[in-house]
């Protein structure tokens, strides 16, 4: 039997926050699009979307890249 690199409860952690990201990105396109929010809102609203998602994410796989 295959033993699982993370356990069980962490991956349906990563899962879940991972979902909420999209739905989270989701409404943040849907605003952006409706003129609800500026240029500045949108994006460090975004930023918070993405440290979140990164927060979730075990060590070895928290890295950020410049693009």
């Amino acid at each position: 039997m295959r033993r699982c690199p993370r356990p069980l409860g962490r991956m349906v952690e990563e899962i879940a926050e991972s979902i909420i990201g999209i739905l989270q990105r989701a409404e943040l396109e849907r605003l952006r699009s409706a003129n609800e929010l500026n240029v500045d809102e949108y994006n460090l609203l975004l930023e918070e979307i993405d440290w979140r998602e990164l927060s979730v994410l075990p060590v070895e796989e928290r890295t950020i890249e410049e693009i």
